[in-house]
């Protein structure tokens, strides 16, 4: 057999391979489908009450919700129709995020997951270094935060400084494990200032480079004030 006729069957083969490999795609999503269906029909959830069924699925939240698909609550979107529409009409379960690591997602998925929250009171919890996009998701749904907790030993604070935070009644700076980072004074004072009804703050990890002089700052709510470390 000669070279071209050896290439020419290499070249065939591979185009079967390819063929073969659109159809087990395709039976796999085929599976996905029925599967997805016949969850839907053996499951006693789907057949409760939103109610309670929304009830059941709060409960499975863990302590700190992240985007990450093998637990709740992006977890109930992939498990059948009726349990999808129960979580995207459930807002508790996206009133409360963790960005564990910068893995967790793109800016819009942030986005995305407080738009399903609804109305609710929001809590943000960014342990890893806060980029400018996501910085600017928060910003944009500042007026909604109660809690915000934002963990790093190198954030510059100025990013979020411009916002406001009318309800934000809990704020967490710390520096990441046992490291401290340096807090921009201005822009830790402005932050402050947009927080008008703090009940609760902690800088933990944190110290300023900066010989600031400011005016007295008065929040009637506060209740704790921590420094750690």
């Amino acid at each position: 057999m000669s070279i071209a006729e050896l290439e020419a069957r290499i070249d065939t083969i591979s185009a079967d391979i390819v063929r073969q490999k659109e159809v087990l795609q395709n039976l796999q999503r085929r599976k996905s489908v029925a599967q997805r269906d016949l969850n839907a029909i053996r499951d006693p959830v789907a057949r409760l009450p939103l109610e309670i069924s929304s009830e059941i699925f709060i409960e499975c939240l863990p302590s700190h919700p992240s985007p990450d698909a093998r637990h709740a609550p992006l977890l109930f979107l992939t498990v059948c129709n009726k349990w999808a529409d129960i979580a995207l009409a459930t807002s508790q379960l996206w009133a409360s995020i963790n960005l564990d690591d910068q893995r967790s997602g793109p800016p819009s998925l942030l986005e995305t997951w407080l738009k399903r929250a609804g109305s609710r009171a929001l809590s943000i919890s960014v342990p890893h270094k806060i980029t400018g996009e996501i910085s600017a998701v928060i910003g944009r749904q500042a007026e909604r935060l109660r809690d915000l907790k934002i963990y790093h030993d190198d954030y510059d604070i100025s990013l979020l400084s411009k916002a406001g935070f009318p309800f934000l009644e809990t704020l967490t700076m710390s520096g990441l494990d046992t490291d401290q980072f340096s807090c921009n004074a201005v822009g830790t004072t402005n932050i402050l200032r947009a927080c008008p009804n703090l009940v609760e703050c902690t800088f933990d990890g944190v110290f300023s480079a900066d010989n600031y002089d400011e005016e007295i700052l008065v929040f009637p709510r506060v209740r704790s004030l921590n420094f750690g470390k």
